[in-house]
């Protein structure tokens, strides 16, 4: 009868086993470039502190490494792990599950450990897509210089390679490092906005991005190129940029009438062009309100 008695007991101790990455050690890690809000596991804001930049945080992923997510109020949560404690965060703060591609034009060999005299367990080519699967456990608070991938939608290629060999973002590798200006300063730019209200269409000719021509409505406008060519010391991204006045001559502190953006990671993802030498596309332009 003793026996019969342990027999729902460990039934009921194995059912409550952790069944998430945690029970293979496979849990992705990554260090908040910003202080963010965290959320109860209901999707409620938690208003304390929060949780400061280059802390430690863990995600809670299955054992095939797919995050936990709900939805609350049109913001996506991920499922994490902060001081032993489970929380959810914005996703659109973590890097982790980010696409990226490989930079390196001879590719990459895939690392079973974040260092490259580790055994080399697989090889990607150029250009190639991967996604970010967990930063390098960081010592003394010194950023690491590996990402841990995987293959997009598949737990495979999974390994470790240099982060200098990856670009920031699923677009193509031969634009990446290459400033607004590098990119489409040899191609002829045809912008347009074509909402009711506005009706834009800003051109340019080759090498004369900085001398755009601009119409509203049929009519003559006025554009300044200003675009924002890198990303910030504040992590503002590199975005495409016009001022635009309705009348010529404005006085040099003063405000445009609109302005006109299009940011980098919109922008390199309409590349390879459909016509090489011509960039044709939509850009956003609303009434300068500052």
């Amino acid at each position: 009868m003793k026996y019969l008695l342990l027999l729902p007991i460990a039934f009921f101790f194995n059912c409550n086993k952790i069944q998430d990455c945690r029970s293979n050690n496979s849990c992705p890690i990554f260090y908040p470039k910003n202080s963010e809000f965290k959320y109860d596991l209901n999707g409620n804001q938690i208003n304390d502190y929060g949780i400061d930049r280059n802390q430690k945080i863990t995600i809670l992923t299955s054992k095939d490494g797919i995050q936990e997510k709900i939805i609350k109020n049109e913001l996506e949560l991920v499922k994490i792990l902060f001081e032993e404690k489970e929380f959810l965060y914005p996703s659109k703060k973590i890097t982790i599950g980010k696409l990226v591609r490989i930079a390196n034009l001879k590719g990459v060999q895939i690392k079973e450990n974040p260092d490259l005299k580790s055994k080399t367990i697989g090889e990607l080519s150029y250009n190639s897509t991967v996604e970010i699967f967990s930063e390098q456990e960081r010592k003394n608070n010194i950023l690491g210089e590996f990402y841990k991938i995987k293959s997009p939608k598949s737990y495979t290629n999974i390994g470790w390679v240099l982060i200098s060999d990856l670009t920031d973002g699923d677009y193509e590798a031969s634009l990446y490092k290459k400033t607004i200006s590098e990119i489409l300063s040899n191609l002829t730019v045809n912008l347009t906005d074509s909402s009711d209200s506005n009706s834009f269409i800003i051109t340019s000719n080759p090498n004369e991005l900085e001398k755009p021509n601009c119409l509203i409505k049929g009519k003559e406008c006025y554009a300044k190129y200003t675009s924002r060519e890198e990303e910030s010391y504040d992590h503002q991204p590199a975005e495409l940029s016009y001022w635009i006045d309705l009348t010529p001559d404005k006085g040099f502190d003063s405000p445009p009438d609109y302005i006109c953006r299009m940011e980098h990671s919109l922008l390199v993802g309409y590349f390879p062009l459909p016509k090489k030498d011509i960039f044709k596309e939509e850009i956003s332009c609303d009434k300068y309100n500052y």
